[in-house]
């Protein structure tokens, strides 16, 4: 993905992130405070309720 690409993403983009990590929880934590919040939809991969469908079809998809 070019930078391009990114400046052309919809809201909300989704976030992936560990819930069990330390710092991701402070970035989570900041981003549910931040007042255009809504622009980003949350979720956590430690979660019981996170079925692992990810909507590439490999990780290797998301880097590009």
């Amino acid at each position: 993905m070019k930078r391009h690409d990114a400046l052309q993403a919809r809201n909300p983009v989704t976030l992936y992130h560990d819930g069990h990590c330390p710092l991701c929880q402070r970035e989570v934590a900041w981003l549910v405070r931040h007042p255009r919040r809504e622009r980003v939809a949350l979720v956590d991969i430690q979660s019981a309720d996170f079925d692992g469908d990810m909507p590439c079809s490999a990780i290797g998809d998301w880097y590009g």
